[in-house]
């Protein structure tokens, strides 16, 4: 395999703000295991309050951040992996929890859950077999991360403890089913019977970001999502629900960095 198809890693962040901690996506599987600080967690408007040992699942293409509630340190392990890990180690059967949910919803195991089922002690002998997270691309790494899966599918007791604004909940759903078509703020704020305002107000501080990027964001993922499949840029962006391609060509090359003909790795966010 010359591409790695996941990675796990432990990280540590002293004196966190919330500057550098910002809503993304990605377009493979991420599981956080909560170790320390003072954080929740926001999926697709839902907000998830965080203690440790607490498992967070982002499925493929879910909006998500980390958002810090006060200045202090911030630890976790992360465990990313590719939809091609499924098939390279013969378990689709294993991406099925992260499949069937809808977006922004049963994203948290609670601690007493991810400690009781083994979930944590799977964490804790990577970081062991890996020698600190040092080696993470051997047999029993593999086999550890095979494990995880398995008792992700088999934990049946996923916490729903989100409490959005249900207004904010609604109108992300509505983005989602839509976003490929030419929305405007008018019309969204027309369709819930709101002020553009008051969209405006209750989007930014349910995600933190605008309602025209979160499109965006999602438009460009659908994008990279048909590129995949064979398809230019051109009709990719078409498709995707940009008006145009400049407008496509300037939104790719701000958030990735690179224009969308150049053949360069994507960059991962800080998660």
């Amino acid at each position: 395999m010359d591409e790695k198809i996941y990675n796990i890693s432990k990280s540590k962040t002293d004196n966190t703000t919330n500057k550098n901690f910002y809503l993304h996506n990605h377009d493979f599987y991420e599981i956080l295991l909560f170790l320390q600080g003072d954080s929740s967690y926001i999926i697709e408007g839902n907000t998830y309050k965080l203690s440790p040992y607490d498992l967070i699942i982002q499925r493929k293409n879910e909006m998500h951040r980390v958002y810090h509630n006060s200045v202090t340190t911030y630890e976790r392990i992360i465990l990313w992996i590719r939809p091609e890990f499924f098939e390279e180690f013969k378990c689709k059967e294993l991406e099925a929890e992260f499949l069937k949910q809808t977006y922004g919803s049963m994203n948290k195991i609670d601690a007493e859950l991810c400690v009781s089922s083994g979930l944590y002690d799977a964490f804790m002998r990577i970081q062991k077999y890996s020698h600190n997270f040092k080696e993470t691309y051997t047999p029993v790494v593999t086999a550890a991360i095979i494990e995880i899966l398995y008792l992700i599918n088999n934990a049946k007791l996923f916490s729903n403890d989100g409490n959005p604004d249900t207004t904010l909940k609604s109108v992300i759903s509505y983005i989602n089913n839509h976003y490929t078509e030419d929305i405007s703020l008018d019309e969204i704020a027309e369709h819930f019977y709101i002020t553009k305002y008051h969209l405006c107000r209750i989007f930014k501080e349910g995600t933190g970001i605008t309602v025209l990027n979160y499109i965006t964001n999602k438009r460009l993922m659908k994008v990279r999502e048909l590129k995949s499949e064979g398809m230019n840029n051109s009709q990719a962006a078409s498709l995707a629900g940009f008006g145009n391609y400049s407008s496509f060509y300037r939104a790719y090359q701000k958030t990735y960095g690179y224009s969308p003909s150049e053949n360069l790795a994507e960059k991962n966010h800080r998660m």
